[in-house]
């Protein structure tokens, strides 16, 4: 099929679709590691492509629902070896997460019942459960299943740290900041779907098909970049995480999408940007209703008057009728004021770039002051 080239861009981690003999019906999704699950209602490619592939996606979203509800149901009935073997890579990490939380909150409940053992048994469990993971990825076994316990493995080592620093700190009860500062899954029977809670904010999981990519090892700063940008998703703000280029803020939104399945969209932009393009993009997102995306301004060249590095988080819910990205994004509004005022106003460079009209502008000034 001719949509096969560009499935990678239309979805976050899809490098193809399966299509039946006839090319007429859409069976399932493969990833770029080779990862494939199969949909729970066969697709039909009747139409125009961007009708089918609009039921393609919502497909994708209801098949790895009911996958992530089962998988969720068996994880406490089956050997946690065989249970990641068995399900699809971000399926084993929602719902190890899931778990994790349910247990973690179950020790609160049995140390405020009296059990003052409860924590520390409870880390001696997570030591045993990373170490069984260890074991098992030293095994042979295939390549798929080896990436997804690897990364399991990153996400345990990360939930083994928060509890030994439960014990360290004696942290004993849920409502305290180290345990509500964490990012926790659940599944919410009340509306029969994964829920994402970080301090005051609450997201739906995205279901948007990972596959295998990958997760960064998770950090106490990447903890704090996390809250960071929950927070400001929940009150509809841009964040904006500063530092030296190659110190990992990009990677770093892009880790937080994949542990909430949603898409992410990352804008490497130059010099030319202006106004005007800064608007295509974010009209682009809100019609498409991607729920989150990153806009990476690289760094201008010296003497630029324009902010060095500049992160804009955009949510959007629902479609252009229902949603302002622009205006809620206070980032996004301020470096847009930057370029209006550094465009040039004459007739001969109006077409120029304003990036560069501040750039020149700051050579004649370190001209004169050097003559």
């Amino acid at each position: 099929m001719a949509v096969q080239e560009h499935m990678l861009k239309l979805f976050d981690n899809t490098a193809a679709l399966t299509f039946d003999r006839g090319g007429t019906k859409v069976l399932g999704m493969v990833s770029s590691e080779k990862e494939s699950f199969a949909f729970e209602v066969i697709c039909q490619t009747e139409g125009a492509v961007e009708t089918w592939l609009g039921v393609v996606e919502l497909e994708m979203a209801s098949t790895l629902h009911t996958i992530h509800k089962r998988a969720v149901f068996e994880y406490p009935s089956e050997e946690r070896v065989n249970w990641v073997k068995r399900n699809l890579g971000m399926v084993v990490n929602t719902g190890a997460q899931i778990w994790w939380t349910f247990e973690t909150l179950d020790v609160f409940e049995r140390v405020r019942a009296g059990n003052k053992m409860g924590m520390k048994n409870f880390a001696l469990k997570n030591h045993q459960v990373l170490n069984d993971c260890i074991v098992a990825v030293r095994s042979p076994m295939p390549k798929v299943q080896t990436k997804r316990i690897n990364t399991l493995i990153i996400i345990d080592v990360h939930a083994r740290d928060i509890i030994d620093t439960f014990v360290r700190d004696s942290v004993l009860d849920e409502r305290e900041f180290a345990w509500e500062s964490q990012l926790r899954f659940f599944w919410d029977k009340d509306i029969d779907n994964v829920k994402i809670r970080q301090c005051s904010g609450a997201f739906d999981y995205g279901y948007e098909y990972q596959g295998l990519n990958g997760r960064l090892v998770i950090t106490p700063l990447t903890d704090r970049c996390y809250m960071t940008c929950t927070q400001s998703l929940h009150y509809r703000l841009g964040c904006a995480p500063a530092g030296p280029a190659g110190t990992g803020k990009t990677e770093t939104v892009k880790d937080l999408s994949k542990a909430m399945s949603v898409q992410c969209k990352v804008f490497c932009c130059g010099e030319g940007l202006d106004f005007k393009a800064m608007g295509t993009i974010y009209s682009g997102l809100v019609q498409t209703g991607t729920q989150r995306s990153t806009a990476l301004l690289s760094q201008p060249p010296p003497l630029s008057l324009t902010p060095a590095v500049v992160h804009a988080h955009v949510q959007a819910h629902g479609d252009a009728s229902t949603s302002s990205i622009a205006s809620r994004s206070r980032c996004s509004r301020w470096y847009l004021l930057k370029l209006r005022r550094s465009k040039p106003h004459s007739p001969t460079a109006s077409s120029a770039s304003p990036l560069r009209g501040a750039r020149s502008r700051s050579l004649r000034r370190l001209a004169s002051t050097s003559r």
